[in-house]
């Protein structure tokens, strides 16, 4: 299906559209080890309205095929260019769209659900972005996440991450010590499942991961 494009025209630069094919490349390596399944089970049942933030390059979208629409955020240029391609061939209409996850340019209670696959980790304000994802959720919607989050058990694990967070921050603008669980339940979701990941070896930095679904108040 054909998507529709909302944002600016922006086209990206050559060196933006590689970086974007590299990390394409390096999540589709991955993705049938451990994310795909857990992740084509969160958002296998999401229906109606769907907001996609944080899109990447499209990897999610398959997933999605109950939803009535999807709006498919991303504000990296060569990932958004990678999305709207990737946009034509979903099984749902797909709006691809340049917004910050902290200012959303949606009206109150516009989507049914929300899903943020690795994506809470990058922004700025993760209060202000879950205010917001919150405010565009309609009553009761759901919000389905796959975070990865700080390491709270002490060891080699805990050290290694505090290690490599600060450079992480500062190439890759992801950090990896956020306690994405407790923001979530600050921001006023009830959580309605919740389970707590480490499917890497023990040099992996990027967990726990915590995935499930929360549901923004009635």
């Amino acid at each position: 299906m054909a998507p529709s494009e909302t944002g600016g025209p922006a086209r990206p630069t050559r060196r933006q559209l590689a970086s974007a094919r590299c990390y394409d490349r390096l999540m589709r390596r991955a993705d049938p080890y451990w994310e795909g399944p857990v992740r084509r089970r969160l958002l296998g049942g999401l229906t109606g309205r769907v907001l996609d933030l944080g899109a990447g390059t499209g990897k999610s979208l398959p997933d999605l095929a109950g939803a009535g629409h999807v709006t498919a955020v991303e504000p990296a240029p060569g990932r958004r260019a990678l999305l709207a391609e990737r946009a034509r061939r979903a099984p749902v209409p797909v709006e691809v769209a340049d917004a910050d996850a902290e200012r959303l340019p949606y009206p109150d209670a516009s989507f049914d659900a929300v899903c943020c696959v690795l994506m809470l980790c990058s922004v700025g304000d993760q209060a202000r972005a879950l205010a917001e994802i919150r405010r565009v959720l309609a009553p009761g919607g759901t919000l389905a996440f796959i975070e990865h989050v700080r390491e709270e058990e002490p060891g080699a694990r805990a050290l290694l991450q505090r290690a490599v967070a600060p450079p992480q921050r500062a190439l890759l603008g992801c950090d990896l010590r956020r306690r994405t669980e407790e923001a979530i339940g600050a921001a006023g979701f009830a959580f309605e499942e919740i389970e707590r990941h480490r499917p890497f070896g023990p040099l992996v930095p990027s967990q726990p991961i915590i995935t499930g679904r929360a549901s923004a108040p009635r």
